[in-house]
C-alpha cells in the first residue's frame, strides 16, 4: 500500500468514534446495529457508511482500530441491522423520501461491493461473519436490480455499476442483460463536457465514479469517453479556493456553494491512465485542501490498486482565461484569484469572486405585471463582454366577441387567448457586462412604460462585513446603498461597489424572486432605468 494512501487509512479514524456515537446500541432493539441521521431516524445508508469505514480500520495494521473486537462487534451489528432494514424484493429505503428504491439500493451496492471484494482478498477470519452477511445483503439487491426502475438520469449508471458489482462477485447473465438495457440508451453528454442535469456540485461527480465502475468491471473501455469530457469541463467550472460553479444545475445542488472534492477518484483513476498533468493538479488541490475528508472515496481508492501508482507531475489548474460553455450557458472569466460567472436563463447572472470576498449573484426586477424578474432570453457576445436581453409584455383584454360565448350563458373563467388585447404595455430589460481591469462594469437598462419600480439586489456571503450601506427597516440582511460606493471585506479582501442609487425602499418587489440568502444590498429607481455598476 502506498504511503499516501496509508495516511488517508490513519485519517479514516476520525471518522470513527462519530459514526459508533450515531450506532443504536440498545440489544434487543429492532434497529439494533442501525445508524440514525441528523434527525435520529436510523437508515441504511448511513449504516452502510459505517460498515465502509469501520472495515477498512480493521482491515489496514495502520489504523488504531486494526483488529479491534469493539469495531468487529459493530460491524457486525449493522450488518445484521442491514439485513433487517432490506424488503423480501432485495430494496431498501431512502427514507426521506424514496421506499423500495431500486437506485438507492444501488447506490448502498456501489459502496458495499469494494467493501466486500477487500474482505474476499484479505480473508480475515475474524470478519467472516461480516463477510457472508455482506454477501447475503448484496445478492439479495441483486434480485431488485435486475428488474427495478429510476427516478432520475444519473440512476441509470448508478444502477449499471452496482449490476456490474454483482457480475464481478458472483457471474450472472441476468446482470449483464439488464445492464445492457439501461447501456442502450446511451450516456448524453452535451459539447460543454455536461451530463443531462448539469449537476457539477453533486451528480456529475457520481456519473463519472459509475462509468469508470462500468468500464472496469464490464470491461468497457468506451465509457471513460464521457468522464474525460466531463473532467476537462469541470476544470473551468472551478472557482478559488476549489469551489465550483453550480448555477446550471437542475438538481438541488444549484447555486449551492460545492466544492471538488468528490472528483478525486475520477480525477485520480484518469490523471494516472492518461498520464494528465492537469488532472494530477485537481487531485494535489483536493489533498491540500481535503485531504482528511476522503473517507468516503476509500474502498475504492483501496480496492482499485490501479490508482495506487504515483500521479504524473502536475501542471496547474487552468487559469487566465475566458471560457463559454454556450450550450450550458455559461461563461467563464478568471485570472489568479479574480474570478466571475455569466449565466444565461438564470435571474443570479453574475458573480464575483475576490480571493474569499464573494459576490454570489446580481439580480434585477422590475414591478411589472407581476412578471418583472430578469431572466435573460438572449446573450450576445460584445467586442469586450457580454449582453442579456428580455422582452417583456403586459396587456389588458377586452371582453369576448358574441361568436365566442358559451351557448349556456355565463363565461367560467378568462379565456385570454380569445380576447383581443389592448393597451399593452412593453418592458425591455438588458444587462451589458464587461471587463475593466481587475473588476467588472455592470450597465443595466430598462426602457418601455414608465414609472415602474425597479430593484437591483447584490448578494454577499454572510461570512464578510459590509461598509457604506444603510440597513432596510424590518428586513434582516437587506441594505440600501444610497450614493457613494460600498465595500465588502473578507479575510482581507475587498470588493467595492457602487456609484449608489435609492430613489424608494421597495427592495422585494411583486413578482421578483425572494430575498437571497445572502447579505443583499439593494439600488433601486423607477423605468427608463439606466444605471452604471462598478464592481472592483
Amino acid at each position: 500500500m502506498p504511503d499516501w494512501l496509508v495516511e488517508l487509512v490513519k485519517l479514516n479514524d476520525r471518522r470513527v468514534p462519530e459514526l459508533l456515537d450515531r450506532q443504536i446500541e440498545e440489544e434487543g432493539s429492532d434497529v439494533h446495529g442501525a445508524v440514525v441521521d441528523d434527525h435520529q431516524i436510523p437508515v441504511p445508508n448511513h449504516t452502510a457508511s459505517l460498515i465502509e469505514t469501520l472495515t477498512i480500520a480493521h482491515l489496514y495494521q495502520h489504523s488504531s482500530h486494526h483488529r479491534s473486537d469493539r469495531i468487529r462487534a459493530a460491524l457486525e451489528a449493522a450488518a445484521d441491522a442491514l439485513l433487517r432494514f432490506q424488503h423480501e424484493d432485495g430494496s431498501i429505503d431512502l427514507r426521506t423520501t424514496n421506499f423500495h428504491s431500486t437506485p438507492d439500493t444501488g447506490f448502498v451496492v456501489n459502496d458495499l461491493a469494494p467493501i466486500y471484494a477487500l474482505l474476499r482478498r484479505h480473508e480475515v477470519e475474524a470478519l467472516g461473519a461480516l463477510t457472508e452477511m455482506l454477501e447475503t445483503f448484496l445478492l439479495r439487491a441483486g434480485e431488485i436490480l435486475k428488474v427495478g426502475g429510476v427516478h432520475t438520469p444519473n440512476h441509470r449508471w448508478v444502477v449499471t455499476a452496482a449490476l456490474s458489482w454483482l457480475h464481478r462477485i458472483q457471474p450472472d447473465n441476468g446482470y449483464v442483460e439488464r445492464a445492457e438495457e439501461w447501456l442502450r440508451e446511451g450516456v448524453y453528454v452535451n459539447p460543454d463536457g455536461q451530463y443531462i442535469e448539469e449537476s457539477v456540485g453533486i451528480y456529475s461527480a457520481i456519473v463519472d465514479q459509475t462509468l469508470i465502475t462500468i468500464s472496469r468491471n464490464l470491461d468497457r473501455p468506451e465509457y471513460l469517453g464521457p468522464v474525460r469530457q466531463n473532467l476537462d469541463a469541470t476544470l473551468y467550472y472551478l472557482r478559488p479556493g476549489g469551489e465550483l460553479v453550480t448555477a446550471p444545475s437542475s438538481r438541488r445542488d444549484r447555486d449551492e456553494i460545492r466544492y471538488v472534492r468528490p472528483y478525486y477518484y475520477a480525477y485520480r483513476s484518469l490523471a494516472i491512465r492518461d498520464d494528465e498533468p492537469r488532472y494530477a493538479a485537481v487531485c494535489r488541490l483536493i489533498e491540500a485542501q481535503w485531504k482528511g475528508q476522503l473517507g468516503g472515496d476509500l474502498p475504492l481508492l483501496c480496492e482499485d490498486s490501479s490508482v495506487w501508482s504515483g500521479l504524473p507531475p502536475a501542471a496547474s489548474v487552468p487559469m487566465g482565461y475566458q471560457r463559454s460553455f454556450s450550450h450550458s450557458g455559461v461563461h467563464r472569466i478568471r485570472s489568479d484569484d479574480l474570478d466571475a460567472a455569466v449565466i444565461e436563463d438564470d435571474p443570479s447572472f453574475f458573480s464575483f469572486m475576490k480571493g474569499e470576498a464573494v459576490l454570489d449573484a446580481v439580480r434585477f426586477a422590475s414591478a411589472f405585471f407581476g412578471e418583472g424578474q430578469f431572466k435573460s432570453e438572449e446573450l450576445t457576445r460584445t467586442e469586450n463582454g457580454f449582453e442579456l436581453t428580455q422582452e417583456l409584455s403586459g396587456p389588458y383584454y377586452q371582453p369576448l366577441s358574441p361568436d365566442d360565448l358559451p351557448d349556456e350563458g355565463a363565461v367560467s373563467e378568462m379565456k385570454q387567448d380569445e380576447r383581443e388585447e389592448s393597451e399593452v404595455q412593453k418592458l425591455r430589460q438588458e444587462a451589458l457586462i464587461r471587463q475593466e481591469g481587475n473588476g467588472f462594469v455592470l450597465e443595466i437598462t430598462i426602457t418601455g412604460t414608465e414609472g415602474v419600480p425597479v430593484a437591483v439586489e447584490m448578494g454577499f456571503r454572510k461570512d464578510g462585513e459590509l461598509a457604506a450601506v444603510d440597513p432596510v427597516e424590518d428586513i434582516a440582511d437587506a441594505y440600501l446603498l444610497p450614493e457613494g460606493y460600498g465595500e465588502y471585506k473578507c479575510e482581507g479582501r475587498r470588493i467595492t461597489f457602487g456609484p449608489g442609487r435609492a430613489d424608494h425602499h421597495w427592495t422585494e418587489l411583486r413578482g421578483a424572486e425572494p430575498k437571497l440568502d445572502l447579505n443583499s444590498v439593494y439600488l433601486t429607481g423607477y423605468t427608463p432605468f439606466t444605471h452604471t455598476i462598478e464592481i472592483r
